[in-house]
Formats: structure tokens, sequence, C-alpha cells
């Protein structure tokens, strides 16, 4: 069971960056089950966080925030260091997202505290500035947002990341075109539209690869963008996916 359990929030969190959510509540939710029902704090914290995910992507943020204020409890009790930061950083993200009376303000509390505690976590600043820089465009402290965003895109430049790639491109495309620096955004969007491009063509199966392009709102505003301002669009993917082989002759 700890094993089909771990299997499950794996596949859940695949799915989650898929953008096929609704398979993904379900496997993580089963997945969250076991591990509650089993004890194990820390595979219910990764699952809560994953799930919390889930729930925002399918406009149920106030879930998705409780998710994982839950994740980020766990993690502070059970001293699961990347845990503890990236369920905040989903939450100040989340926050964002619902924009509701005193979010943003929370928001910004939220980046500021996971800005100092990655100082000395260079893999976690990156996520870590590029909530700063969510909060701050959403805030319109355009120049924050902008500084923010430039370190976060600089240390993705270092090497690949496993979540967020498409969203701190965007951020910075975003911080760069609302303080009129317009060559430098398209120069930008340039580069974020061929590696969402590569990315794209790495998953195997057209439903997968569609769910990935039209589901996750970073990647269509991506899309979006490179059509509007450098008259990029998709192009035709062969689908990869193994054909059966032919029946044997006995």
């Amino acid at each position: 069971m700890v094993l089909a359990t771990r299997g499950r929030m794996n596949t859940g969190s695949t799915l989650n960056h898929l953008g096929m959510f609704e398979e993904a509540q379900t496997i993580l939710e089963r997945a969250l089950v076991d591990a509650r029902a089993r004890k194990i704090r820390i595979m219910e914290a990764f699952t809560l966080h994953n799930l919390g995910m889930t729930y925002a992507r399918l406009g149920n943020l106030d879930d998705g925030i409780d998710y994982q204020r839950q994740a980020a409890r766990i993690a502070d009790d059970t001293s699961v260091a990347r845990l503890r930061i990236q369920a905040r950083v989903y939450e100040t993200v989340f926050l964002v997202w619902r924009g509701a009376p005193g979010d943003l303000g929370a928001a910004l509390n939220m980046a500021k505290y996971v800005c100092d505690e990655t100082r000395n976590h260079p893999a976690l600043q990156i996520v870590a500035n590029m909530a700063l820089a969510r909060v701050q465009l959403a805030r319109r402290a355009i120049e924050p947002a902008l500084e923010a965003a430039r370190d976060a895109n600089q240390r993705l430049a270092a090497g690949p990341i496993e979540e967020w790639e498409e969203f701190i491109r965007l951020t910075l495309i975003e911080a760069l075109l609302a303080s009129g620096n317009y060559d430098e955004a398209d120069a930008v969007l340039d580069v974020a539209f061929r590696a969402l491009i590569e990315r794209a063509r790495e998953i195997r199966k057209s439903e997968q690869r569609d769910a990935f392009l039209h589901r996750n709102e970073e990647v269509r505003r991506l899309l979006d963008l490179a059509r509007e301002r450098l008259g990029r669009s998709l192009p035709q993917f062969p689908d990869k996916t193994p054909s059966s082989p032919p029946p044997q002759r006995p």
C-alpha cells in the first residue's frame, strides 16, 4: 500500500503538470485516504500539496489554499525543507489568483518570508522570487516585480526545474510589458515559445500534449502572446504513441 500510495502521489503530480486535472484529482484523493490510513505524515503532506494544486487549477481556490496550509504545517513538524517552501509558494500564487480582500497583503508577507528562507537554498530561491514577482505585479508595483522576475529568469537559465518553468518566463514577460520594455519582452517571449514547443514535442501522446498546451493557464497565455506579438503559431506535432505490433504468423 505504501508503494502504491507513493505511485499515485507521483502520478497525480505528473498529471497536474500535463493539465489533466480531473484524472489527477481522482488519483490524489485515493492517495490521501491511504496516506492518512497508514499515518504516513510526510506522504500525506506531499499529497495535500499536489491535490491543492489540482483543486486550484479546477477553480476551487479556497480548498487549494487550505490544503497548502495543511501541507506546510506537516512539513514544519517533520522538517521537510523543500515542502515547507513549495507549499508556501503555492499558497502565495493561489492567494494572488483568488484576489479576495486581504489576499494580496497576505501573499506579499508570505512571498517575502519564502525569499528570506531560501537565501541559502538557490534551487528553491527561483520559485520564491517568481512568487514575489507575481504578487508585486498584482499590486502594480512594477519595478520590484521586474527585479524579482529577472532574478528568477536568470536562475532558470542555469538549468531546468521541476515545475513553474512556463510561469517564470511568463512572469518576466508580463513585468517587461508592464514596464514598457517591449523589445526585451519580445526577445524573452521568443525564447519562451521555443522552449515551450520543445517541451510539447517531448510529450508522446497527443491527448496529453493537447491538455498541456490548452489547460495550463500560463501555457495558453504564452501561446496567445506569441501569436499576437510574434505571429507564431503551434506547429504540427507527430503522435509518438507506439503502434501495436503486427500479429505474428503461427
